[in-house]
């Protein structure tokens, strides 16, 4: 295919491309005086000058939608994203969160439930995840989360006077919820940080988790109304129970605590 243009093509492609075509052409293209006209930038880019922007009207939806209105919206898809992003550890999904309000009895069977399946993840721990060295840091925090939020329930249910300091209390109904579901998590945290330790670290920690349930277990037993009541016939002989109770708490609390950040 011969590409070369003659003459004539030549003319035709300047008198379609330039502004002059109106004109003849000279003899000589070579002697063609193409006139170039200098665009701003704010004309390349297509930018109207201030007062025409201000003659633009605003979009339908703002006179109808605020704002804050907006935002919230967005938040509200953002939040709802951000709830399936979770990481799918084993702590994770072994922490469903539990937010009723629950009696005394029900705390203690709840208790002995996470007891019970703890055990069993410690009978199957051969066979259990191995996590990197990030991830293990991650689950001492959360069970030193949960420690710390066992403490602050036990000393408030400590602090209520006597004759608030029953099942039968709204507020205590709330703390032994919020007790269950800081054990719940202390309990998963735990069995993932003795699966990715050394075997000495590993024992000890799994000896001292039992007492923490034992004495979590006999703490709330002692908020039973019914049975404090067949028991014990002064308010302050009950109140003395269950700080003791509490003081024996704390103290296993803080052993596993100790035992937790001191594995490697």
């Amino acid at each position: 295919m011969n590409s070369s243009l003659n003459r004539k093509d030549i003319e035709d492609f300047w008198r379609r491309s330039n502004s002059i075509c109106d004109q003849d052409p000279p003899s000589n293209p070579e002697n063609l005086n193409v006139q170039v006209r200098r665009m701003s930038l704010a004309e390349f880019t297509g930018l109207a000058p201030q007062q025409k922007l201000t003659d633009i009207e605003p979009p339908t939806w703002k006179s109808s939608v605020s704002q804050s209105s907006l935002l919230n919206s967005f938040s509200s898809r953002r939040r709802s994203v951000l709830s399936n992003d979770a990481l799918d550890s084993p702590s994770r999904r072994l922490s469903p969160r539990i937010e009723e309000e629950m009696d005394v009895q029900t705390a203690i069977s709840r208790l002995r439930t996470i007891e019970m399946k703890s055990a069993e993840m410690k009978a199957e721990s051969g066979s259990g995840t191995v996590i990197n060295a990030d991830d293990v840091l991650a689950e001492k925090k959360r069970a030193n989360d949960a420690i710390q939020r066992i403490q602050i329930v036990a000393r408030q249910l400590n602090q209520l006077p006597s004759s608030n300091a029953t099942e039968t209390s709204s507020a205590v109904r709330s703390q032994l919820s919020e007790m269950i579901a800081a054990t719940h998590s202390l309990s998963t945290a735990v069995r993932q940080i003795e699966l990715n330790t050394t075997v000495y670290h590993a024992e000890l920690i799994s000896t001292e988790l039992p007492q923490v349930f034992s004495s979590l277990i006999s703490f709330v037993s002692k908020l039973d109304a019914t049975a404090m009541a067949a028991n014990i016939s002064t308010p302050s002989r009950k109140t003395s129970l269950i700080s003791s109770s509490y003081s024996h708490l704390l103290a296993n609390l803080n052993v596993l605590n100790r035992a937790i950040s001191s594995s490697v």
